[in-house]
């Protein structure tokens, strides 16, 4: 047996690769609600104090139910198909639990697992910011509206009119009067236009309009 070998066997398992190897657990605090989106049935998931949720089919709630930790993936996957009559395959389990667990807090995580997803995601912002001593261009930050699902819902009622056909209509009867006006006076809207973007027969008070315009 050579020094590798015997290191191996002898020092414990390093404790991300355990935890990568076990299957996940549903964290008993989550929650979630059935309802009606686009005429379909949704799951909304969530964990209590997260900032993310996720929306599921009324299938893949009761499959993510089945992780407690102690089933397999081929026990999981049984159990869905007589659960559900859907044939999830062991590969898919495996991927959708790799989603769940990179995208959402929705699996239960120990206080060492906690402590290594921290120790990493430390890791990554110092790695970051090792990289961003100068401008990245390819860093793009995308603000979030974190209830805007709860505002659409309330001015829905005031607005819907504007999905109706009559509306379309008139909006298309509008574009038309506009096209219409463009054509009758486009030799004069075409001259105008160059000379006001040409700047050479500007005031001052012209370029003080064109500014604030």
């Amino acid at each position: 047996m050579n020094i590798a070998n015997a290191l191996k066997v002898a020092l414990p398992e390093l404790p991300e690769r355990a935890i990568k190897r076990s299957v996940p657990k549903l964290d008993p605090r989550v929650i979630a609600r059935q309802q009606i989106e686009a005429g379909h049935p949704t799951v909304l998931a969530k964990l209590p104090g997260a900032d993310t949720f996720i929306r599921l089919e009324p299938p893949q709630w009761v499959l993510l139910q089945l992780f407690d930790g102690e089933r397999s993936y081929p026990e999981i996957s049984n159990q869905a198909f007589a659960k559900t009559g859907i044939p999830y395959s062991e590969d898919a389990i495996r991927e959708f639990a790799s989603f769940i667990q990179t995208n959402t807090d929705l699996f239960y995580r120990s206080p060492l697992e906690r402590n290594i997803a921290l120790q990493q995601k430390l890791r990554g912002e110092r790695l970051k910011r090792k990289r961003s001593k100068g401008i990245d261009f390819s860093d793009i930050i995308i603000a979030e509206w974190p209830h805007a699902d709860d505002f659409i819902a309330r001015i829905y009622p005031q607005l819907r009119w504007i999905c109706t056909w009559w509306f379309t209509l008139l909006a298309l009867v509008m574009f038309a009067v506009m096209a219409w006006m463009w054509a009758g006076r486009f030799g004069e809207i075409w001259r105008y236009s160059f000379e006001f973007y040409s700047f050479t027969t500007m005031s001052g008070r012209d370029l003080i309009e064109f500014w604030f315009r």
